[in-house]
């Protein structure tokens, strides 16, 4: 956790923190790809937000349109937990589209962050997979709710800023300044 508390303090910018730190979640878990998918106006269309893959198992990366995550989505935010998904169980996953992405095993952790709308983090296994423990879970949920916090806050500072310039550029054109006491 130490790492990825690291890359969410060194950035503001959302798509570098995202970049970041699913970087980190590839390497910890040693999965073959890592995601975060966010759902699109779509109601079950999930667009890539952020990828990183292993070379020999490249993604569709970002903007790519993947399957339907909302069972995932589902049921790790009523459970509150990572849930593992595969071809053994698809948790209402298509099991051709998991094929078609070389996937034999994955986790999903679900995320909601403020003004970011339903996301998923996911990572994905096209071999060897041996399974997870229960700190393996907690760790991946964990570091879902340190992201939907702070891409929760990032939302949140770059609103500020952008209300801060609108002012700024309203009090530059009417000729009106502020002053703080």
């Amino acid at each position: 956790l130490d790492a990825v508390n690291v890359a969410i303090q060194g950035t503001t910018d959302p798509q570098a923190l995202v970049g970041d730190v699913i970087a980190i979640v590839l390497e910890r878990f040693g999965a073959d790809r890592a995601f975060l998918a966010r759902r699109d106006h779509d109601p079950v269309a999930w667009v890539i937000v952020d990828e990183r893959t292993r070379p020999e198992w490249p993604g569709g990366g970002p903007g790519h349109v993947i399957c339907d995550l909302d069972p995932v989505f589902a049921e790790s935010l009523a459970s509150g937990r990572a849930l593992q998904y595969g071809l053994d169980d698809a948790r209402g996953l298509s099991i051709a589209v998991l094929q078609q992405y070389g996937v034999v095993a994955a986790y999903g952790a679900a995320l909601s962050p403020a003004g970011h709308g339903p996301s998923v983090l996911g990572l994905p296994y096209c071999h060897d997979y041996t399974g997870w423990s229960a700190n393996d879970e907690r760790l991946l949920q964990e570091i879902g709710r340190r992201l939907t916090d702070a891409l929760t806050v990032a939302r949140a500072h770059h609103a500020l800023k952008h209300s801060e310039d609108r002012l700024r550029e309203a009090q530059r054109l009417t000729r009106l300044g502020y002053w703080e006491r």
